[in-house]
């Protein structure tokens, strides 16, 4: 079907050549052509590592040095778990860098910390109308202000190893009791095969929280809504029940970080995860031949799923900032929306047309714009700069669960407990 769309579409500029409009906006860079404004560009992140992640970030920095010839852009690599905490650290001693990524959680914890410096001038000479992105981008509106961008969005979605599942002779479920069929007809532990795996251990309570979520959401549930704790809502027991159930039937691998997680479904060792729909391209790169077995499909729940949201912000304290706002600027850029739904396979900020040869290439692509429609945010909603410290709550909670095997019932109350506690003041 031609011209799918990923969201509603409205009226928005697409930033072409951003920087004639954007050089002096900020009064930290004397005005002139654009050649003339020089000096670094630090813009540290885990996206610059390997895949389509690093050829995405590549587009980005040739799309500001065409508009910046004299700029120099410093892109160190951090490593996933360690980037947020990273460049929050710099960011509260004064040390910032240019351009950061936060996700969905880091937006809501640094705007109320009054780390980010609104992105309105320079979007309102670029002519960027943030209404016009999917609705996601609105975590990053605050009374007005613009704090990111939207790069891209990645809904929680059912991937899954076709070849491992037509070999056990299933289907791809639709509900939890199927997928927990699906999982005992695969899961072959003595050979180092199962039929799921999710982050049990291994891992920051934050990275064990991001894989449960789309469960939990799944359920129907949230162990915050609106800032007040609702984690021992039916829902979310619920939830919790089924995921203890497959760890403690020995059907999830053990002490599994998102590293490993990924590691073993590449390997062709994991049938089934709830993760993004990147996983599926960046499979290709890692294990060519496997990766043709691996597609993906609505996650088997009733409720919507969740999204991971990666937005493009620029610190107050950066030292480059007209040049920071072009290469945020750029995340509108026509090329790079193509891009992102062409290489990385996931939804732009923007609303695209999905060209039809990529369809019939991908037409998983279909279900993952439908995902992406509806998916609600996985921060915990209403915590304002406590999101981290909720997620850690609940991660920790969540471990101990599987570890101590504590009742699902047990647990909800004790996150309940502490997160009203934490959330009293």
């Amino acid at each position: 079907m031609t011209g799918k769309r990923i969201a509603r579409v409205a009226p928005l500029v697409v930033v072409a050549v951003a920087g004639a409009a954007l050089a002096g906006c900020s009064g930290q860079q004397s005005g002139g052509d654009d050649d003339e404004v020089g000096g670094e560009l630090s813009i540290p992140s885990h996206l610059w590592e390997s895949g389509p992640d690093a050829e995405y970030m590549t587009l980005l920095e040739d799309l500001t040095l065409e508009e910046y010839p004299g700029l120099t852009i410093d892109k160190p690599i951090v490593p996933f778990a360690d980037y947020h905490q990273q460049v929050y650290t710099q960011m509260a001693s004064g040390q910032a860098p240019d351009v950061v990524v936060p996700y969905d959680p880091q937006m809501n914890q640094w705007v109320q910390q009054d780390l980010l410096e609104p992105l309105n001038p320079w979007l309102e000479e670029a002519g960027v109308d943030v209404e016009a992105m999917i609705d996601a981008e609105q975590v990053a509106v605050v009374d007005g202000q613009v704090y990111g961008l939207l790069g891209f969005t990645n809904p929680r979605m059912f991937v899954y190893n076709q070849r491992l599942l037509e070999d056990a002779g299933v289907e791809p479920p639709t509900t939890p009791d199927e997928w927990r069929s699906v999982i005992e007809a695969v899961s072959d532990p003595a050979n180092g095969v199962f039929g799921a795996a999710m982050v049990t251990g291994g891992a920051s309570p934050v990275d064990i929280y991001q894989y449960l979520m789309p469960i939990v959401a799944g359920f129907g549930g949230a162990f915050v809504t609106d800032g007040e704790p609702t984690a021992t809502d039916d829902e979310v027991v619920e939830a919790l029940e089924f995921v203890k159930g497959l760890y403690d039937d020995g059907l999830l691998p053990v002490g599994q970080s998102s590293a490993d997680v990924v590691d073993a479904f590449q390997a062709g060792k994991i049938a089934t995860v709830v993760t993004g729909p990147f996983l599926v391209p960046a499979s290709q790169d890692a294990n060519p031949a496997a990766a043709a077995d691996f597609t993906l499909s609505e996650a088997p729940f009733e409720n919507p799923t969740v999204s991971v949201n990666v937005f493009f912000a620029m610190p107050k304290d950066a030292k480059n900032k007209d040049a920071a706002a072009a290469f945020i600027m750029n995340v509108v850029n026509q090329d790079l929306l193509d891009f992102t739904i062409e290489a990385k396979r996931v939804p732009p900020g923007v609303p695209i047309e999905v060209p039809q040869a990529l369809l019939t290439e991908a037409p998983y692509l279909e279900s993952v714009v439908a995902a992406a429609e509806t998916a609600v945010s996985y921060s915990p909603g209403g915590v304002g700069d406590e999101a981290t410290s909720v997620m850690n709550v609940i991660g920790d909670a969540f471990q101990a669960m599987l570890v101590n095997g504590t009742s699902a019932q047990d647990t909800a109350a004790a996150i309940q407990s502490e997160l009203e506690a934490l959330l009293a003041g």
